[in-house]
């Protein structure tokens, strides 16, 4: 985990990290994302998945209670403004 936090900027620096079959095939195209996230649970020894979200103001890491806060706030406002008819808001 020091490795991949240190080369949390340079993401293809941990891709290296990954048996070279996999990184083939993220290379291809030829792994979906829940296959990405299975590999790095393997890698890593713990769980790990992606959440998709079509909108970049909730594309953040959520690994610890403040940004979970964050990113319910953001989902939160966003079901809102659809409900009222009103523009999204771009930030929490």
């Amino acid at each position: 985990m020091e490795t991949i936090d240190a080369n949390r900027k340079k993401p293809w620096k941990n891709a290296f990290m990954l048996n070279p079959v996999s990184l083939f095939k993220i290379l291809c195209r030829q792994l979906t994302m829940s296959q990405v996230a299975q590999e790095a649970s393997r890698l890593l020894g713990c769980q790990t998945d992606v959440v998709v979200m079509p909108f970049a103001e909730c594309c953040m890491d959520v690994d610890k209670p403040s940004d979970k806060a964050l990113a319910e706030t953001i989902l939160k406002r966003r079901r809102h403004s659809r409900s009222q008819g009103t523009p999204e808001p771009l930030t929490p």
